[in-house]
């Protein structure tokens, strides 16, 4: 594969490209907190601009906040003037940044019949048949 991928012409430039983001990269890691970091990548679109591409909107809101620092730090390695432009980009092998896990709660015993005596004490009807709804939902649950 090495020896085919030689003998192209756009090969060379391929490679070029390819350093240059690599060192991209390694410098955003540096810069970025880790937990960013992971969570970013960086290429570039067809007009030449440093693209960061963030896992989630969390992290792109917060990469956007550092922009500032992002952009001296690149025109000090040699990347003056060069656009950074800052996007929401699902890619493979991430994992969702400050995500949460999900357990579901349980339900406190009292609760079903809080729910239903609010309901009981309410006048508007399609409010207090909503609550009957979840107490029953919620003594479901248990």
């Amino acid at each position: 594969m090495r020896a085919i991928l030689d003998t192209l012409p756009e090969a060379t430039r391929w490679q070029q490209e390819a350093g240059q983001l690599q060192a991209l990269q390694a410098t955003l890691k540096q810069i970025l907190p880790p937990a960013l970091a992971e969570a970013c990548r960086t290429w570039r679109n067809e007009a030449g601009e440093l693209v960061i591409a963030c896992a989630s909107s969390a992290v792109a809101a917060r990469v956007r906040q550092i922009t500032p620092r992002i952009a001296h730090h690149f025109s000090a390695e040699d990347h003056k003037g060069m656009a950074i432009r800052v996007e929401v980009q699902a890619y493979d092998g991430t994992r969702p940044v400050n995500t949460p896990s999900r357990q579901p709660r349980p339900i406190p015993p009292g609760a079903a019949d809080a729910v239903e005596a609010l309901a009981n004490r309410t006048t508007a009807s399609g409010l207090a048949e909503a609550l009957h709804l979840l107490a029953a939902r919620l003594r479901e649950r248990r």
